[in-house]
């Protein structure tokens, strides 16, 4: 079981409905415990076994689902395709 800890920023929408939308899609999934924790006002970064493998930049845009759900993946060791 890998724990996926995503320490988010708790008032942005965006930042909110990319959180649900990556815990809802790893909670379907055996391999993995979803933690989410209010962070600092813009924050987004997700952590696989306590290493950062995703964040929001200071001046970068949201990364998207489906590269955060793959740097998951990889960090949890997961075979993502041939």
């Amino acid at each position: 079981m890998n724990t996926v800890m995503i320490r988010r920023c708790a008032v942005g929408n965006a930042i909110l409905d990319q959180t649900e939308k990556i815990q809802e899609e790893l909670e379907r999934e055996q391999d993995f415990r979803v933690k989410v924790v209010d962070g600092a006002p813009g924050e987004f970064k997700v952590f696989v076994n306590y290493k950062l493998v995703s964040q929001k930049g200071a001046d970068d845009g949201l990364p998207e689902a489906d590269d955060v759900l793959l740097a998951v993946r990889t960090a949890a060791g997961i075979c993502v395709g041939v």
